[in-house]
């Protein structure tokens, strides 16, 4: 089973990103969390590219 460690953000960029979440399905994210850990995956693949 997975760990997990929190990060903090400014609340509004939060906020901005949870309405992004709500208001648009089609993204495919169910969470907030789930956005961020896509974002946070594909800048690590883009890193490490030579």
């Amino acid at each position: 089973m997975p760990q997990y460690s929190s990060a903090r953000i400014p609340k509004p960029l939060f906020e901005e990103v949870e309405k992004l979440v709500k208001e648009h399905p089609e993204l495919g994210y169910r969470s907030v969390s789930e956005l961020v850990n896509n974002l946070l995956r594909k800048e690590l693949e883009k890193s490490r590219k030579p």
